[in-house]
């Protein structure tokens, strides 16, 4: 699977690299930058650089946003926080291959 966030229409789109194809998308936030993923793979998080700059947490499962966390302006690469807050490690990235 292949994860995009689109700044412009605050989207996490999924697609499918073999029939390139997109399978769906996930309304998140206004201005959205950067994806990682926790661990386990039960969390996802983006930043939004609208709101006074935040990371946007969801339920990776459900697919909703479970959390808004104010960071400041501009959080271009949400695994950069991500790191500060969860200590994950750097992995900031726009484009998501995952299993």
């Amino acid at each position: 699977m292949l994860y995009l966030t689109d700044m412009k229409d605050g989207r996490i789109y999924q697609f499918n690299p073999t029939s390139e194809t997109v399978i769906g998308s996930i309304p998140v936030a206004e201005r959205l930058c950067g994806l990682d993923f926790a661990r386990d793979r039960k969390k996802a998080f983006t930043g939004n650089m609208i709101a006074g700059g935040q990371v946007v947490v969801l339920d990776w499962e459900t697919k909703k946003v479970i959390e808004k966390i104010p960071v400041g302006t501009m959080p271009h690469h949400s695994g950069k926080i991500v790191d500060q807050i969860s200590g994950i490690g750097p992995r900031a990235c726009d484009v998501i291959f995952a299993q």
